[in-house]
């Protein structure tokens, strides 16, 4: 069963929420990365971390050890290191991906389109645009 959390605030990189990209995929993709830094970004990070362990010991759970060595731990955020000194620079970039069309058979065209909502900090939906730098 899938976990929903709620990001805290952090500052959008190459977002592309407006409307779908598709320069490598036909059906289109909204995706941005998250950098976030402080206690928040952490906590948020240990709770991903944690349900893709308990995810992954679920799938391999019913492996042969042979077989379950070659699946491996993917989180969908990296901690930033300085280019110069390769220190950690206290931000976590958090990737976000979500498909413009995905597979439906309810749907008589086999597929539903999906659309970003964005809300405010009161929940409400917003129709604005997103551009690199937007908090």
């Amino acid at each position: 069963m899938a976990s929903y959390y709620i990001s805290p605030v952090g500052e959008f990189r190459h977002p592309w929420f407006n409307r779908p990209d598709t320069k490598f995929n036909a059906d289109g993709l909204y995706h941005t990365d998250l950098l976030v830094s402080g206690r928040a970004a952490e906590d948020l990070a240990a709770k991903i971390e944690q349900a893709a362990q308990a995810a992954l010991a679920e799938h391999v759970q019913e492996m042969k050890p042979g077989e379950a060595k070659k699946w491996e731990l993917y989180v969908p955020f990296e901690r930033l290191e300085d280019d110069e000194t390769g220190e950690p620079t206290g931000e976590i970039s958090f990737v976000f991906k979500q498909n413009a069309k995905i597979a439906s058979k309810k749907e008589p065209s086999g597929y539903k389109e999906v659309k970003i909502e964005l809300r405010d900090s009161k929940d409400n939906v917003i129709d604005v645009n997103v551009w690199d730098g937007s908090e």
